[in-house]
Formats: structure tokens, sequence, C-alpha cells
């Protein structure tokens, strides 16, 4: 003969309640285009003409940066019709239409820019803790 089988007792803890946040999750924004540009100028060379450009994409959705290098020598024609290479914009117009020439180009709205000399260069390069170069003699 076996024992009749036991009630299960319901402890308090099972019945607190769930709380459900039915906030909807705030939209991520769109990507966003950066202009990365290299300055060339120095003392009497001014102004001086993007020597690097690379475009960064910020996607917030997938918590990603990429990088492209943009070519400096691109063929780029003006809104008047005469064509130069992409880099004299900076010279030409400035930064914003620099902006906008690589704009026409990758066919991207850039939004943003950052130019950077030698002189910035060289801070980001001594933040890091500086660059050794081995040089093997010949």
């Amino acid at each position: 003969c076996s024992a009749p089988p036991r009630k299960k007792r319901r402890s308090k803890r099972s019945r607190s309640r769930s709380v459900v946040n039915d906030t909807p999750a705030p939209p991520v924004p769109d990507p966003e285009y950066i202009l990365v540009i290299g300055d060339d100028s120095w003392e009497e060379y001014t102004p001086g003409h993007a020597d690097l450009m690379m475009l960064m994409r910020l996607d917030f959705e997938k918590h990603l940066i990429t990088l492209v290098s943009v070519p400096r020598d691109t063929a780029y024609v003006f809104p008047d019709g005469n064509t130069a290479k992409l880099n004299q914009m900076l010279t030409n117009a400035g930064p914003e239409a620099q902006c906008q020439a690589v704009s026409d180009v990758v066919g991207v709205d850039v939004s943003q820019y950052v130019v950077v000399g030698f002189d910035g260069l060289q801070s980001i390069v001594e933040h890091f803790g500086g660059l050794d170069v081995d040089l093997p003699t010949g």
C-alpha cells in the first residue's frame, strides 16, 4: 500500500507577475557617411589638395564601421563642365564642395567631413605611442 500523493503547494514566489514593456524600440538611424580628408598643405603650399580621401560608413544597425579609399586622381566633371582630378575640389572650393563631389562620384550622401593635416596625423600617431620603422641597411 502506498501513501496518497501530496498536493503541490504554490509558493508565494510563483504568484509574482512579470512586467512586460510594450514600448517600441526607437528606430535605428540610417547609415551615415563621413569623408576623411588628408590635407597635404604645408607652410607656403596652401591651400593643399585632398591627398587622401577615405569614405567612412557608420552602420548603426549592424554596429559596423567601414572605410573605403576614394582614389584622389579620379576624374571629376565640375558643374561648369571642366574636368579635373577629384582631389582638386578641396583647393578650388573647400571641404564642403569636396564632400559634394565625392557624393556625386560614389552615389551616397556624404553628410560630414574631417580634415586631417600633417600636424594632426603626427598627433594621432603620438597619441598611440609613436611608430617604429625598421629600415634595413644595404
